[in-house]
This record gives structure tokens, sequence and C-alpha cells, in this order.
């Protein structure tokens, strides 16, 4: 007998105690504590069958009804009260083992999730739920720091919003725009780029219920930094054309012209963008 099968065996004696007390006295007690030991020991549903996880179903039937068979709490009303509880909780554990395997759907779910560690459905969708919230919390981050003029600051936390929700085109607009007025003036070829990105992203976004105002004032912010007035002008009164009430639209056509409202010329001043757009005719 080999060393293995004498340390299972004194292991089975342990479980099963001295021959002398009333469980040992069972003609099914060895039998159920070889089985438990066996249980014990497996991984997972096939193994606690006895089988492995290419079995088809009517292997795995049949390893379940000689199992339940063999465990069945009716067998032991004769033993002893622990033994009962072993019996009943082993049956248990071979009754849930099949329910997890009787069927080839069950059976493929089981191995993807349990064996495979695949994520469920349910764990996906909350994976995707997590990253978007993370990805709005990332963007508004990014926000602050752009409204306060921490250009690098705000790209960074754009960067990681798209990470997360690489379909969110607000958060994609906004990297593109920063990542060109990044590389501006040291590196036009990826500026230029960054700003065909952006008007990529706007161009996909005409076909979505919500448009993106602000994406348009960045595009029009774009085009004044690289002295393309015309363009800019296009792009602030689209965003206007989406959103009369966009703050940012006129403020950036005010920069356009190269006004503000201080200046004056000659006692008075100068008519802005919206003062030749909607002033009185004389």
């Amino acid at each position: 007998m080999s060393d293995d099968s004498l340390d299972i065996a004194s292991l089975i004696a342990e479980e099963v105690g001295d021959p002398t007390d009333g469980a040992s006295d069972h003609p099914l007690a060895q039998q159920l504590q070889s089985t438990r030991l066996r249980m014990e020991a497996a991984e997972n549903a096939f193994i606690i069958l006895g089988l492995e996880q290419d079995a088809d179903t009517n292997a795995l039937r049949s390893a379940y009804m000689d199992l339940a068979n063999q465990l069945h709490p009716d067998k032991y009303t004769d033993a002893s009260a622990e033994m009962q509880d072993q019996a009943t909780e082993a049956f248990d554990k071979v009754r849930a083992a099949w329910e997890c395997l009787e069927t080839e759907e069950k059976r493929q779910s089981y191995i993807d999730h349990v064996i495979l560690g695949k994520p469920t459905e349910e764990e996906v969708a909350m994976s995707e739920v997590k990253a978007l919230l993370d990805a709005e919390a990332d963007f508004k981050k990014g926000l602050a720091a752009f409204n306060a003029g921490r250009l690098s600051s705000a790209h960074k936390c754009f960067v990681a919003a798209v990470d997360g929700a690489p379909d969110e085109l607000e958060f994609c607009a906004y990297k593109a725009y920063t990542t060109f007025a990044l590389s501006r003036k040291t590196d036009m070829e990826a500026a230029q780029a960054s700003l065909s990105n952006l008007k990529d992203i706007l161009d996909a976004n005409q076909h979505q219920e919500r448009r993106l105002d602000g994406g348009w004032v960045l595009l029009g912010r774009a085009y004044r930094e690289i002295g393309e007035k015309d363009a800019a002008k296009r792009a602030l009164v689209q965003a206007l054309r989406y959103n009369a009430a966009n703050p940012d639209a006129p403020r950036e056509l005010r920069r356009l012209e190269g006004k503000t409202a201080a200046q004056i010329s000659d006692g008075k001043k100068k008519p802005g963008f919206f003062g030749k757009l909607f002033g009185k005719k004389k």
C-alpha cells in the first residue's frame, strides 16, 4: 500500500473514530466518511460528483443519482444524530452540485464563471456603471481645472474620463481641445490632428439627441487661437444655434473681435458683434 493510501486511510480512521463508539458501528459509516473527505477536497461541482468538466449530461446525471442514493438521509435513520447530520450535509452538497450542472446552459455558465473566473452579465453591468461614474467624476474635476486655467491638470482628468467612458463625446471633445491647446506651440502636427479629431467628434454628435454646444465653443476657441477667425465665428454661432443661453459663446465672439466691454474710442464704446447684429437702425 502506498504512503498516500495510508494517509487517506488514517484520515478516514480519524473521521470515523474509535470502532467501539456508536457511530462507527453503522454499516455505512466508513463509506460516508470517505465520501465526505473526497467532497471536502473537491474544488468544483464536477469533482464533487466524481467527474471531469468534459463529462456529458448523462454521465453527470448517473453520478448524481448514485451519490444521492448512497447519501439519502433515509438510509441513516438508524444512525447517530451526528452521522445523520453528516449524511444530510453531504447529500445537500451533491444536490447543489447537480443543480449547477443539470443542463448544458447551466454547465457552460458554471465553467465560465466559477471555473474560468469570467464575470457574469450582472458583474459586467455593475463594472460598466462604476466605470461611468468614475469617468464622470474625472470629467467634473477636469472642468474645474479647465475653468481655473490649469490646462495640463484638466487634460489629465479628461484623458482619464475618456479612458473610463470612451463613447461619451463630451468627454472626448474636451480631451481633443486640451490636447490641441497643449500641443499648439510645440507640435503643430499633433495640434492639427487633435483639431481634426474635435471636428469628427462634433460631426458624430450631429446624430445624437443632445447637442454639444460647449464642443462648438471649444472648436471656436481653437480656430481663434490659430487665427482662423471666419471658421471660429461659424463655430461659435453654431454653438448659439444649439443653445442660445450658452454663456461662453458670446464671450468668445467678443474675444474674436479683439474688443472688450471696456474698450472706448472717442469717448464711446465701440459696437461689438452683438451690437452690430442686434443694434437699432437709425
